[in-house]
This record gives C-alpha cells, structure tokens and sequence, in this order.
C-alpha cells in the first residue's frame, strides 16, 4: 500500500504525467453540463405546459438546485460530470489519492455557482420594470456573477502553473486531464 501511495502522490504531482486542464476545456464542459440541465428543465416545463401547469419563477430555483445537485453529487461519485467525462478531464482531491468527498464538491460548486445564482433568483422573484435603475442594477450585477469565475479562471490558468481557479483553492481541488498530454 506504501508504495502505491507514492505512485499516485507521483502521479499528481507531476504535470508532465497529469496536466491540470485550461480555460477553454473546463469552460466547455460546463458548458456542455449546463445545456444538459437546461434541456432537462425545458422538457419538464414543456411537460408541464400540456397539463396546463406553469412553474414561473420556480423554474429558475429549480434549475439552480438541479446544478448544484448534479454537479456536487457527480463530482464526489464520479470525479467528473457528463462535460468533463466528454472531454476527458476529472476532479481530483489534491490532498490524496481519493476522489474529493461530498463537502469538497459542495463548497466548490456552491462558491463557483453561487452568485450567478443569487443573481438569478433575485431577477426572477423581484419585479424590475425595464428601464428602471433596479433593472440596471441586477443586470450589472448578472453580468458580474458571469464574467467573475470567467475571468478568474482565465487568470488562474494564466498565472498558476496548477490552474486552480479561487473556488478549487478553496476546496482543495483541482480538475485535470485523465490521460498524459
């Protein structure tokens, strides 16, 4: 067991055997995991619409759930969602050899997702007139929660050898590619 441990620790430290992915390949595969979730939620609206049901704002507490669910049960299960295993990248816990535990892939999902989806609430569930100084502000503020883990992870895949954006720091984590480069 001693030696297998130092195999993996070997493993994940050396970038030539694992690289940590980039920017565009973990922005793809949220991507990819997103639109999953969104077709998901339309067909239970459009499902709904035929019964003569509508879930209104409701919608958008459900699609945030679903996410976070998703994402963080995944992740702990898996090592990965259906985005990152299209692209052949996994999480990894970078304290050990295990895959990161269930608060891990919580934290991390709910510091990533967090403010878009607050943002998000707010804009569903408090009435905006359009052109009001309140419509300019949540629209600010949900350009923000969006261009805020772009840009971080940007320059975190810019300017640290291990790419970890603030939300895997935070967690412990790190998603890289399964397979050597």
């Amino acid at each position: 067991a001693d030696y297998d441990a130092l195999l993996t620790a070997i493993d994940r430290a050396s970038p030539i055997r694992t690289r940590p992915a980039g920017t565009f390949a973990r922005a793809f595969a949220g991507l990819l995991d997103l639109l999953a979730m969104a077709l998901i939620l339309l067909s239970v609206q459009a499902g709904l619409a035929v019964i003569g049901r509508e879930l209104g704002p409701l919608a958008n507490v459900l699609l945030w759930l679903a996410i976070f669910t998703y994402a963080s049960l995944s992740l702990a299960r898996y090592g990965r969602t259906a985005g990152m295993a299209a692209l052949d990248l996994e999480l990894i816990d970078v304290s050990g050899p295990d895959r990161p535990s269930w608060r891990q892939t919580a934290l991390r999902t709910g510091s990533l997702i967090g403010a878009i989806a607050l943002v998000d609430l707010i804009e569903a569930l408090v009435p905006t007139p359009a052109g009001s100084g309140l419509a300019v502000v949540v629209g600010a503020l949900g350009f923000l929660a969006v261009a805020a883990p772009l840009g971080l992870l940007v320059l975190a895949s810019a300017r640290r050898a291990d790419k970890r954006p603030p939300w895997d720091l935070l967690a412990g984590t790190q998603i890289r590619y399964r397979r050597p480069g």
